[in-house]
């Protein structure tokens, strides 16, 4: 059964829409716009040699093996923990949103409804899925705040509410949104560079980890998508 419909993919940053075109300049210069340096540096033209190296990138195409041993994840943070997801399961990530508690059904993993577009999407607690407690994760409660040094990344944190989504037979999904304290984005890795979770890691988490591996000094948990959702069911619903 379908928890919910399925949504397209898309990514909101808060801010107005970018200048993409000449034409967009020009209005701004016809309506008086006072910054004339912008529109100069953003009408100066691109250097032959700069567009000749990229459009070079753009057309070399991946070679088989490159193809085969490569993966998207979404890679993101929970207190101190990496984690990572495919790609392929994201369908939305946008600022955090409170959740309305259902009656009688809201717990600790489940924390209520959200409105995102009009949709109504179940929010869960992704700590209490992986089964962490709130002493293992040092959950951010605001934007702005600085990183702990030895994070290795920028300087400010935004949490973020991501949404993903998992399609079922006969047309149905599986759609759930969970807050992280910070994402990283999506990346490409190798998959020569998956490892076996080592023995010793925490049983609960163990659960949904399907390989681990190294990103930018990080240790981060692949997540397995059949054991992560079968979580989700298990303990949201």
């Amino acid at each position: 059964m379908s928890i919910l419909s399925g949504l397209g993919m898309s990514f909101e940053s808060g801010t107005s829409a970018e200048l993409n075109t000449s034409a967009d300049l020009a209005r701004l210069s016809d309506t008086g716009n006072p910054n004339t340096s912008t529109t100069t540096l953003l009408q100066r033209s691109i250097p032959a040699a700069v567009i000749k190296e990229r459009t070079a990138q753009l057309r070399a195409p991946l070679t088989q093996a490159d193809q085969l041993n490569a993966c998207s994840v979404l890679v993101f943070r929970l207190g101190q923990e990496w984690f990572a997801l495919s790609a392929d399961l994201c369908r939305q990530v946008l600022s955090p949103l409170v959740a309305h508690t259902l009656p009688h059904r809201s717990n600790s993993t489940l924390l209520g409804i959200v409105n995102v577009r009009g949709q109504m999407l179940l929010k869960v607690s992704f700590l209490a899925v992986l089964g962490l407690s709130s002493n293992d994760s040092s959950a951010l409660d605001g934007m702005n705040k600085e990183k702990q040094p030895d994070l290795h990344v920028a300087t400010k944190v935004y949490p973020r509410m991501v949404v993903i989504e998992k399609n079922l037979p006969a047309g149905h999904s599986d759609v759930w949104a969970f807050d992280v304290d910070e994402l990283d984005g999506i990346h490409s890795i190798s998959i020569d560079t998956l490892e076996s979770p080592a023995a010793g890691v925490q049983t609960s988490p163990a659960t949904c980890t399907r390989r681990v591996f190294l990103w930018q000094k990080r240790r981060v948990s692949l997540l397995d998508d059949t054991q992560l959702f079968d979580a989700l069911r298990r303990r949201a619903l």
